[in-house]
């Protein structure tokens, strides 16, 4: 069941951009964008089904004494004739900037040189990724899953530098002419969520799987109860081996908060023209173009990864209630890694053909 909030607003955003365009002769070219936008109305969706009276430890009590940041809501259901009742509301959380900066230069016998540099940055409470309310409710990876907690969007990538070298020859043997373009795009890698694979529901909202992952000090790692005692020793390693996690011992994962390595591709493009009537610029033009050019010559480059909403780094096991009602879980370790994209990690040819007439 869904329900509307009575004062309900569709998505609104304030947004501001500033431009600059200069010119400095000799074909010379330089362009800089800088755009924010502040969320004023969007989403959030809450589950109405469920209370919260409880909490639940990732490591143990004693833990969150000396850490009380070491501690989640645990709910319970208000009944057991819905499992979800997600209510649409509003949120003004969330915000988005980029800066670019590019700089251009022709020469008259037919080069043309690019680069550019794009930095930014994207925070949200929830993306929107699906069309079902209650789907965008139990995806959406959280300590709290009904607080509109602001975090990385899974489609923010800080980093994007893009260069282009570009040559076209004068016509020759009455009515020939080529271009060839070398490109290349390096960016940021893709976003993901550190989870857990939840046989237990970790924080009982009734969705198993949309908790993030709580990064214990290396003390709290031998606090934590396991259910081989020898997966102690390979948790630690596995945070110390994550640039990520090791930044966030005795915190929480944010959502989105991992982010795959740098990716780094280039494409090749040859077009031959054919010109039969000069006059008035009809021909036709053969088209070849190489994609992620560079995995031809080295299998190890330009390798993409897939798109991973999250890694499940711990199973879930079990829970146990002290006398308050709070839970601490039994863990296993039992890790997910990022995996590459088989067809755009490998290079690819596409042959085109254009009539001009």
């Amino acid at each position: 069941m869904n329900t509307l909030s009575e004062n309900f607003k569709y998505p609104q955003v304030l947004r501001a951009n500033l431009a600059l365009e200069q010119s400095f002769g000799e074909g010379w070219k330089f362009t800089f964008d800088g755009l924010f936008s502040k969320t004023l109305n969007n989403v959030f969706f809450r589950n109405l089904a469920i209370e919260s009276k409880n909490v639940v430890y990732p490591v143990s009590a004693d833990a969150t004494a000396a850490n009380p940041s070491a501690k989640a809501p645990f709910y319970n259901a208000l009944t057991k004739d819905y499992s979800a009742i997600v209510a649409l509301e509003n949120t003004n959380r969330g915000y988005t900037y980029s800066l670019s900066a590019q700089i251009e230069k022709h020469f008259d016998f037919g080069l043309d040189l690019m680069a550019s540099y794009t930095y930014g940055q994207s925070y949200s409470v929830n993306d929107g990724t699906s069309s079902v309310a209650y789907s965008n409710w139990k995806y959406n990876y959280s300590v709290d899953t009904n607080t509109d907690e602001l975090s990385y969007s899974a489609f923010a990538r800080p980093h994007k530098v893009m260069a282009v070298v570009s040559y076209t020859t004068p016509k020759y043997l009455n009515g020939l002419q080529t271009t060839i373009a070398l490109s290349y795009e390096g960016q940021s890698g893709g976003r993901h969520s550190y989870t857990m694979n939840e046989t237990a529901d970790f924080n009982g909202d009734g969705q198993k799987g949309n908790s993030v992952l709580y990064v214990p000090t290396t003390a709290e790692v031998g606090m934590m109860s396991w259910k081989k005692p020898a997966d102690a020793a390979k948790f630690e390693q596995y945070i110390r081996n994550d640039r990520y996690l090791s930044s966030r011992r005795g915190q929480w994962t944010e959502r989105n908060g991992g982010i795959s390595k740098f990716e780094n591709h280039f494409d090749l493009h040859i077009a031959q023209d054919f010109y039969y009537d000069k006059q008035n610029g009809r021909k036709l033009q053969f088209i070849v173009d190489f994609m992620n050019i560079s995995n031809l010559f080295n299998r190890n480059w330009g390798l993409y990864y897939g798109s991973a909403y999250n890694l499940q780094i711990l199973q879930v096991t079990g829970l146990s209630k002290d006398e308050a009602g709070n839970m601490t879980p039994t863990y296993a370790y039992s890790p997910q890694y990022l995996k590459l994209s088989e067809f755009y990690s490998r290079w690819r040819c596409q042959l085109g053909f254009r009539l001009t007439f």
